[in-house]
């Protein structure tokens, strides 16, 4: 049999034609963004090349597509002329998207500095960073756009509220970290009114400042609702000054507030007196674990079940245990084998696996997918999709434990599922062979899977890489890739195999 090849394992992946589009319009640096979108008709895309444009725009209800094809770090919408930077004011659906792209350093003196939303309008963005703007209601975002794999970093709201983000977004697998509202609530997030929907999203290191700021993380306003799925709330602070600090990780005036599989720890709270350090107000605790925030941890909600909350709580199958984080200091909260949380969640949920649900914010695993929590993580953050047009990248954690120091290790993938799998030298590998699998087996340590072979280190943990370069031709939206790890048995064999790990591709 021929050996596979890297291009071998390419054309495993691509599996589907990408469809025609009404036509793909090139706007190079220097060229003005705002005319070629005057030019578009609906349909069209707008393929940024690498560069910098410092101009402001507005999409005029257009259901066009602005791509930076070289992605975030190198396709710059700049706010020096003025702000908002990108503007959706006439009813924009999610048919008017933005990708690929950094909006920064806009500076409204009403909304927001990067990206307004208007009323009505459900604009799609992904996989962009808004950074370093600043405004009013919303230093970063204002509205309801639907965001998918978005960076909100270091943006500011003055003397109102929405640090990084004033609206009731849909959003998944999101960061939204270093963000600040002064003398106002919600340093993350603010929702004035409406529904948020949101999973697989961080909220980190937001901060509620100066006297009477309130929810350092996360405000939802009395009649607005909220759900959070699998969302981290960490390291969010408000100071309360003369008066109360309250709501450290999360604030709500609403009953319509739900927190299912999530994880809020450490956060902090200052003030004359301190109020729910972890959440306030009356939202609803499914699967969560609460730790480590000012006391007290919780205060004012309304139902707590299946969760590890530090001091305990009262409601049907909760505890207060040491959930053994994976690294506190790293702020990787995913769960080490051994954890109380494992297996402890509510019997009407399950994890991936078919397992009853775990509790917190991540699935407990031996392979887990790295969530960037720390600012050094931000310019690489892998998730659990990527994007075919922009390419990115999924950080494969491998948790095998200390029983398994210095003990080699191969991670392989497939594009076929993972079953039936196969089995080898006496451990089930929950993988389908198929091209891609034999290439990862063959050829490891490619631009494709990177750091596919090594040595786990003193606490058995290594790092694997898998980058799906950008427009790859054929790939598509709706393909599916897994990835498990083998550890070798010290006298030969294999030690240990595995969960698997999913990775959707999207448009």
């Amino acid at each position: 049999m021929s050996r596979p090849t890297f291009l071998g394992a390419l054309c495993a992946l691509s599996i589907a034609v990408v469809p025609a589009r009404a036509a793909d319009v090139s706007v190079h640096p220097g060229e003005s963004l705002q005319a070629a979108i005057d030019a578009a008709v609906d349909g069209d895309r707008l393929l940024l090349l690498p560069g910098t444009w410092s101009e402001p725009i507005d999409f005029h209800g257009k259901s066009i597509e602005v791509i930076g094809l070289a992605g975030a770090d190198q396709t710059i919408l700049d706010g020096s002329a003025g702000a908002p930077v990108v503007r959706f004011a006439s009813g924009e659906t999610t048919a008017s998207r933005l990708a690929g792209v950094t909006v920064r350093g806009g500076h409204a003196s009403n909304g927001a500095g990067g990206v307004a939303v208007a009323s009505g309008a459900t604009p799609t963005l992904e996989d962009c960073v808004v950074r370093d703007n600043s405004g009013k209601f919303g230093g970063g975002i204002t509205g309801s756009p639907v965001m998918r794999r978005c960076l909100v970093l270091n943006n500011t709201a003055s003397l109102t509220h929405g640090g990084g983000i004033y609206g009731a977004p849909q959003m998944s697998e999101c960061v939204v970290a270093d963000n600040t509202a002064t003398s106002a609530s919600g340093g993350g997030l603010y929702v004035p009114s409406g529904s948020a929907v949101i999973s697989d999203t961080v909220f980190v290191r937001n901060h509620a400042v100066f006297a009477g700021s309130k929810a350092g993380g996360v405000y939802v306003k009395s009649g607005a609702s909220a759900s959070f799925a699998r969302c981290v709330f960490a390291q969010n602070s408000a100071t309360g000054g003369v008066f109360a600090g309250s709501g450290g990780g999360l604030l709500t005036g609403s009953a319509d507030v739900q927190l299912v599989g999530c994880t809020v720890y450490a956060n902090t709270l200052t003030g004359s007196s301190t109020v729910g350090g972890g959440v306030q107000g009356p939202a609803t605790l499914v699967d969560t674990i609460v730790r480590g925030n000012t006391e007290p941890q919780l205060s004012g909600v309304a139902s707590v079940t299946f969760s590890d909350v530090e001091g305990g709580a009262a409601g049907v199958g909760n505890f207060d245990a040491d959930p053994l984080f994976v690294d506190v200091d790293a702020l990787d909260l995913h769960l080490l084998a051994g954890s109380p949380c494992i297996d402890a969640g509510d019997r009407a949920l399950v994890d991936p696996d078919g397992s009853r649900a775990d509790v917190g914010a991540f699935a407990a695993g031996t392979l887990v997918t790295h969530v960037a929590t720390l600012p050094a993580d931000f310019a690489n953050a892998g998730f659990a999709s990527v994007s075919a047009q922009l390419g990115g990248v999924q950080r494969l954690e491998i948790l095998a434990g200390p029983a398994h120091a210095g003990a080699f290790y191969l991670t392989l993938g497939s594009v076929s599922g993972t079953a039936p799998g196969l089995d080898l030298l006496g451990q089930h590998v929950p993988l389908q062979p198929d091209a891609y699998f034999w290439f990862t087996v063959s050829d490891p340590d490619t631009t494709l899977l990177a750091s596919s072979l090594g040595v786990l280190d003193a606490a058995g943990r290594a790092e694997s890489t898998f980058h799906l370069p950008p427009s790859l031709p054929g790939v598509a939206e709706g393909l599916e890739l897994h990835h498990a790890t083998l550890v070798a048995a010290p006298g030969g064999g294999i030690a240990l195999v595995t969960n698997p790990v999913a990775l959707t591709v999207t448009r």
